[in-house]
């Protein structure tokens, strides 16, 4: 079993035969964009991880808003079904 516990992705060996047992945890990779975050992928054999990372800082959307649109463009000569 995998959990994320802080910045830690831990592993625990768990078994259910013959019967159910719990063992002792291990940390497998430290990273600080767990904490808060359980954003992994276990490879099918357990064996590799796939952690999602932000790629640098995006910038944040630009929202313009353009008022009296219409008669800017008729100073230009522009017209328009209106």
């Amino acid at each position: 079993m995998f959990y994320v516990e802080g910045d830690t992705l831990t592993s625990v060996a768990v078994t259910s035969k013959p019967d159910f047992s719990i063992g002792g945890s291990q940390c497998l990779v430290k990273n600080p964009y767990l904490a808060g975050f359980a954003g992994y992928v276990a490879s099918a054999d357990g064996q590799r991880f796939f952690l999602e990372e932000p790629s640098g800082s995006a910038a944040a959307p630009v929202i313009r808003v353009v008022e009296n649109w219409f008669a800017e463009f008729s100073r230009y000569g522009v017209k328009g079904d209106r």
